[in-house]
């Protein structure tokens, strides 16, 4: 009854195994509370069967050596306790649910292991209805009752989601990746690199706002320019007739 999945995994009548040859050694797992007749791999982070979810992350083995710290390990899929593989749904590459909880798994280049890969993975339960969760885009996303803005792109420090205080959740629109607006406001995501944050533009006219680049907007009288010498990047007012001077 062996079956091979793919490149890594097979499976028989009574277990699903991670197979690891890295060209120095090989080894062969089983992948605990696996149902082999159900299993499947839904992308580079999960996996799923009749009952449970699973994510990618390490697991140990007799052959596979670490060279950094010298602990055995290899890429292998572990099982997501309370999860629910019959109502689990892939929100984009990186977000899912299930009836349950939101997920979120990355995955991010670095030299802490023989890999030079370490993967990451979060259970979201602080204030979202996975219900009612879905993604907006990259960095916006909302339930029955917030929205949110994700403040974890490959920066594991933090919350993944944060509300988005002042939204009017129900005319809460995204314009496009770095901005959205509701109908009291214009929102932008600020990333200096090492954190990132919501901000409200004052004073400008959302059912008008037209987005020109990241650092310049524009209403029906007035256009918007980011000061980037500024710390905090506030957008600064100027008269419409100055677009051109802003522009070139």
């Amino acid at each position: 009854t062996f079956e091979i999945i793919d490149d890594n995994h097979a499976k028989d009548k009574n277990f699903v195994y991670c197979i690891i040859d890295d060209n120095a050694c090989s080894s062969v797992i089983i992948i605990n509370w696996a149902d082999p007749l159900t299993f499947e791999i839904i992308n580079d982070y999960y996996a799923k069967d009749k009952d449970f979810v699973y994510h990618q992350h390490y697991h140990r083995s007799d052959n596979l050596v670490d060279d950094n710290s010298g602990d055995l390990l290899c890429y292998s899929f572990y099982k997501i306790n309370w999860s629910d593989g019959r109502t689990f749904e892939l929100l984009n590459e990186n977000f899912a649910k299930d009836k349950n909880f939101v997920y979120y798994a990355t995955k991010h280049n670095c030299n802490t292991n023989g890999y030079g890969i370490d993967y990451y993975f979060f259970k979201i339960e602080e204030f979202v209805d996975n219900k009612t969760f879905e993604i907006l885009n990259v960095n916006f996303s909302k339930d029955k009752n917030f929205c949110y803005y994700n403040n974890m792109e490959l920066r594991f420090w933090g919350k993944i989601l944060d509300k988005i205080e002042w939204v009017d959740s129900k005319t809460f629109k995204v314009i496009d990746e770095n901005f959205a607006k509701d109908k009291n406001f214009v929102y932008y995501i600020w990333d200096d690199g090492f954190s990132r944050s919501i901000k409200k533009i004052n004073w400008v006219n959302p059912e008008k706002i037209e987005i020109i680049n990241n650092d310049l907007i524009k209403d029906g009288l007035f256009i918007y320019k980011r000061n980037n010498e500024q710390y905090n990047y506030k957008f600064e007012k100027k008269l419409m007739s100055s677009i051109f001077r802003f522009i070139n």
